[in-house]
């Protein structure tokens, strides 16, 4: 992404944010650029446990199931999601209030490549597959409709 973004690594205009929290932060690299502003905090958090490829002091990881309530300790200054899978919409509503009530007043969210209703200008999405495939994830059963495509 900071190759398309023309080396900036998220396009929100927090200026130097002291606290932040990298929401699905996977691999950890992305957290990792808290390297560029040592005075901040970093937290990265996801489902399953991050190992990251090198130590940063102003950095730190935990496993969490952000569908579930939230036991770290809002304000933050800057909340980053990138390439969250889709939720249901009450889940999604869930996810949404806990960036929310932790973040700081003044702070910045920033949702990058997380998956909404796919639409088309001409409306070729109606009645598709794809229209369906979200459908299903709004009531919460993406999961066996994908499971009936066997080795696909």
């Amino acid at each position: 992404m900071a190759k398309v973004w023309g080396g900036q690594t998220f396009l929100s205009p927090a200026v130097k944010p002291m606290t932040v929290l990298d929401v699905g932060t996977g691999s950890g690299l992305w957290a990792l650029v808290c390297q560029n502003n040592p005075g901040s905090q970093v937290l990265g958090i996801d489902i399953a446990p991050s190992t990251p490829p090198f130590y940063v002091p102003n950095c730190r990881f935990e496993t969490m199931d952000v569908t579930e309530p939230w036991k770290i300790e809002p304000g933050f200054d800057f909340i980053h999601a990138r390439g969250l899978p889709d939720f249901p919409a009450p889940t999604r509503q869930t996810i949404f209030d806990a960036m929310w009530d932790h973040l700081n007043p003044g702070g910045w969210l920033e949702l990058t490549n997380w998956i909404f209703k796919l639409r088309s200008p001409n409306h070729s999405t109606e009645g598709s597959r794809v229209e369906e495939w979200y459908n299903l994830i709004e009531k919460g059963k993406s999961f066996q409709w994908l499971m009936g495509f066997g080795d696909c």
